[in-house]
């Protein structure tokens, strides 16, 4: 796969943009998530705003369901979050999800606007998960964060997310090990909103 490094985020003017595996559990479990977990680089339980936001390089969560998980980065370091839509703290606080993002992308921003995001997990029937990743997307926007999205599955499954800035590397597990993902069109089988901005690419 040709890289156009032309249209990529620039840190210090080195051309930076991740590379995107979707893939199923076979794959993702050989990424170093023991390590991960024993290190404090693991997003888990109860998946609200006040504790599921975490500060990292590099890291991972899982089981997301109708939870929304996203990684924002400045190619340095990141923030890892794990929401879950009907918790207390996430569902009944649109503000306060959104002031937690808004504060993680003003840390990582400093005194450039190389920021950029991935949103991954919900469940697309699900209008408690879409209404909270609608919040989230909006923040985004707003803040004029260039993300990219592999988001909705199809059948209520789980998904599982390993990201890191350091390498910039993002692998989507969707945990339909039947499935294996060799295109875009697989991913588009599984997920019902993808988009990938122009700095990102995915990874076959």
């Amino acid at each position: 796969m040709k890289i156009d490094n032309s249209n990529k985020y620039k840190i210090n003017n080195q051309a930076f943009g991740a590379k995107i595996w979707v893939t199923q559990s076979q794959n993702f479990n050989k990424l170093p998530l023991q390590i991960l977990r024993r290190t404090n680089q693991y997003v888990g339980e109860p998946w609200d705003v006040y504790t599921s936001v975490k500060s990292l390089d590099e890291g991972y969560t899982d089981v997301m369901s109708v939870c929304t998980a996203g990684f924002i980065q400045n190619g340095t370091n990141a923030f890892l979050f794990h929401l879950q839509p009907e918790n207390r703290h996430n569902h009944n606080s649109k503000a306060v999800v959104e002031k937690t993002l808004i504060y993680a992308i003003s840390k990582l921003r400093g005194n450039n606007d190389n920021v950029t995001a991935f949103l991954t997990g919900g469940a697309s029937q699900d209008e408690s998960s879409e209404g909270l990743y609608f919040v989230i997307k909006d923040v985004l926007k707003n803040e004029n964060i260039p993300f990219s999205s592999v988001w909705g599955h199809k059948e209520l499954h789980w998904t599982d997310l390993f990201a890191s800035a350091k390498s910039q590397k993002i692998v989507v597990n969707h945990n339909r090990d039947r499935q294996i993902v060799k295109n875009r069109q697989d991913i588009e089988k599984i997920y019902e909103d993808i988009f990938i901005h122009k700095g990102d690419e995915f990874v076959f």
